[in-house]
């Protein structure tokens, strides 16, 4: 939605008659890959603002091994019930850039516990899940086999 304001969204929803709005909510998503400066809160948001009906963000860093931050249960419930009553469902993690499953140590098990930390949060978040990219691997045919059973 280049260009599209919130001005322009504004003034599409007062143009648009309801019955098509309501079609175009409960057989759409849109939805945005947004940032989480300020807290996860912040991007639902961005979401909002937008128009958006699902999300896609970060859980921290995309480049670092660093892990999501800890969140306290009012914190966890907070996101949950804002994602609620803004109606933004579907709600993914993507995982860092550095994540790379298929890698031998230690970056494979790295990535396996930033991974296992960042479904934790995504859980207690009620997301769908991560979006993750596995990989590459660059070592002997051996440890390919070992690693290619280990996925």
């Amino acid at each position: 939605m280049e260009g599209w304001g919130k001005k322009k969204l504004d003034e599409f929803r007062r143009s648009t008659p309801r019955s098509l709005l309501l079609l175009y909510y409960l057989c759409m998503t849109f939805g945005a890959h947004l940032s989480i400066a300020g807290g996860y809160e912040e991007a639902l948001g961005r979401a909002a603002a937008i128009g958006a009906n699902c999300l896609q963000i970060f859980s921290g860093n995309p480049r670092s091994f660093a892990g999501p931050p800890i969140l306290s249960d009012a914190a966890a419930h907070s996101f949950c019930r804002r994602a609620a009553e803004l109606g933004i469902q579907p709600i993914y993690f993507h995982a860092p850039y550095l994540v790379n499953l298929a890698s031998e140590e230690p970056t494979g098990e790295a990535s396996a516990r930033l991974l296992v930390a960042e479904l934790a949060t995504a859980a207690r978040l009620s997301l769908r899940g991560s979006i993750v990219h596995l990989g590459s691997f660059k070592g002997s045919e051996g440890a390919k086999k070992k690693r290619q059973y280990t996925l």
